[in-house]
């Protein structure tokens, strides 16, 4: 069962209104050191409006399965690697981006992802396809291979419910 917050609304709509959920804003993006094709470093932006003002009641975004996480600051850079989705959250109760970086295909349940964040499609082959399903199982979008390309897209996350990073 998906958490809901009681602000989730109202946040998201601070976020619309301060662009930073549009679904086709690039956050900065550079090519991985090294090599091309090896993955892509992306730069996380300043965190959400109303951070400061939900960390106590906030829980920790999730995923079933589980899938590898690490907590960013805003500013850091972190390389979604070759292979790999990955999304972006805001962790309202460590005042941190979750990156979460899904490599295995599976449809992966989400909970307390709220308001706006990022993703980018850095997978290989001929799966590589994400799609994103709201309550009950409803499509909402399909995100191609290298979408965006060299960077990462802007994505509400409080519709989304799951994400099935391969078809």
């Amino acid at each position: 069962m998906r958490m809901r917050s009681l602000l989730g609304t109202a946040a998201t709509a601070v976020l619309m209104v301060a662009g930073l959920a549009t679904s086709a804003t690039a956050v900065g993006a550079t090519p991985a050191p090294g090599a091309s094709g090896s993955g892509t470093t992306i730069v996380l932006p300043a965190p959400p409006a109303d951070a400061g003002t939900r960390v106590a009641a906030a829980a920790s975004p999730s995923v079933s399965p589980s899938a590898p996480s690490t907590h960013q600051s805003s500013g850091a850079s972190f390389t979604c690697a070759s292979g790999n989705f990955c999304a972006m959250v805001w962790d309202y109760s460590t005042g941190s981006w979750e990156v979460f970086r899904f490599d295995r295909c599976a449809t992966y349940a989400l909970s307390n992802w709220e308001d706006g964040g990022f993703y980018g499609n850095n997978q290989t082959g001929g799966r590589a396809t994400a799609t994103f399903y709201g309550q009950g199982g409803r499509w909402l979008k399909d995100v191609p291979i290298s979408a965006p390309p060299a960077g990462a897209a802007s994505q509400d996350w409080s519709p989304v419910w799951s994400i099935r990073n391969c078809y």
